[in-house]
């Protein structure tokens, strides 16, 4: 299901993610925590984007470190998999 809801997301919304996880991986190889805003948006695409599926992520869970490491994974494997794109 994760895959049907993915495949969904345009191409400029694709890129404004990927652009978005490689600028909060950037900072987290560098001060080894993510960044909060970038956290928030990613936190946030997931919820425009996959609002049809049974989990919803609200504010406080970008400050859980559990729920940081799911939606990193989520769209660490959309990127990289589900839409093949290459790791800069």
């Amino acid at each position: 299901m994760v895959e049907q809801f993915a495949n969904n997301v345009i191409l400029k919304d694709r890129n404004q993610i990927q652009k978005v996880f490689e600028e909060n991986a950037d900072y987290f190889a560098k001060n080894n925590k993510h960044h909060s805003k970038k956290m928030k948006k990613l936190f946030s695409y997931y919820n425009n984007h996959f609002s049809g599926l049974t989990i919803t992520f609200e504010d406080q869970d970008v400050e859980c470190e559990e729920c940081q490491n799911v939606i990193i994974k989520l769209w660490s494997t959309i990127i990289y998999d589900l839409w093949e794109r290459k790791i800069v």
